[in-house]
């Protein structure tokens, strides 16, 4: 673990606001993941170094390794109860028990690599999302298969579970909308570019795409275009802060940009690491920005009180 404050100046003039951040660096290879823990206080990433990690999110330190996925780890999620679940670039998903230190499960949940998961806000259910173009909703107690939705065309690389509604994004241009109890597409909405993850607003109401275009934020209920965020680039992470006033955006080019939660004025950019970012996670109380790199970094922003 290091402890930094990073400062850049041009000709005299502040371009980037001070920034401290705790620096992760014992993956051995580009992270995929990051999540804060409900609580604030742990954080998850996974690593194409085929292990998940478990951190203090509050001194950066390691706290358990997780070593049961033999391919690359793409994602990861935690949900209120302490049970994690982890997927990898050979179809298996994982459930982990990280209070008592324990490997739940391991599972072939597709035939594909599986770039995303979420859990349902009671924790009791687990979307899968794969390269395989499928998603799956899995009973988290059980294990037991519930739903599989099929229609997309190619990889799928986001996945929100909502309430009854599972939303899902996929590098054939749609972002899908189907309803998590019978299984029903609801809604699709072309955007005609590969589309690379997914973020829900905190009310529920918007989420935002990162795409080949960069950041677009849409209504979710009626699935119209709000708004286009920043530069029209290629972007790779998004997510909205929990108080529902900021968004962070990662780029290609390894920094972050935190604007508005409209998307309409850019608060301020960090510089963050030396390649893309694949993911950015806020914690709980909205003080903290975590990001996840393809340069095998993963770093814990102090933002400041809110």
């Amino acid at each position: 673990m290091k402890y930094f404050i990073l400062t850049l100046t041009l000709l005299g003039c502040l371009v980037l606001a001070q920034a401290d951040f705790l620096l992760l660096d014992h993956h051995q290879k580009g992270v995929n993941t990051i999540a804060f823990s409900p609580d604030g206080q742990t954080l998850i990433t996974g690593s194409d170094d085929s292990t998940a990690r478990v951190w203090n999110a509050v001194t950066g330190e390691i706290e358990m390794k997780l070593s049961g996925h033999t391919g690359w780890v793409l994602s990861a999620a935690i949900n209120g109860k302490g049970l994690v679940a982890t997927s990898d670039s050979e179809g298996r998903a994982a459930l982990w028990d990280i209070g008592n230190r324990k490997l739940l499960r391991v599972w072939k949940a597709h035939n594909a690599w599986i770039r995303a998961v979420a859990f349902s806000d009671d924790g009791e259910k687990l979307v899968t999302a794969s390269d395989d173009t499928t998603a799956k909703i899995w009973d988290v107690s059980s294990g037991k298969l519930l739903r599989t939705l099929e229609g997309h065309t190619n990889w799928l690389t986001g996945v929100i579970l909502v309430k009854n509604q599972v939303v899902t994004a996929s590098r054939d241009g749609t972002v899908r909308f189907w309803n998590a109890i019978s299984g029903t597409l609801t809604r699709t909405l072309e955007l005609n570019q590969w589309i690379y993850s997914l973020a829900l607003s905190p009310d529920g109401f918007r989420f935002a795409t990162a795409a080949q275009n960069g950041v677009r934020i849409w209504n979710r209920i009626s699935g119209r275009e709000l708004v286009q965020v920043g530069k029209d680039q290629i972007t790779w992470a998004v997510a909205f802060s929990p108080d529902g006033n900021d968004l962070a955006v990662g780029n290609d080019d390894g920094s972050i940009d935190i604007w508005n939660a409209k998307g309409t004025d850019k608060k301020r950019s960090l510089i963050a690491h030396t390649s893309y970012i694949k993911a950015l996670t806020y914690s709980p109380d909205s003080t903290k920005l975590a990001s996840a790199s393809r340069d095998g970094m993963a770093r814990i922003w102090n933002l400041g009180t809110k």
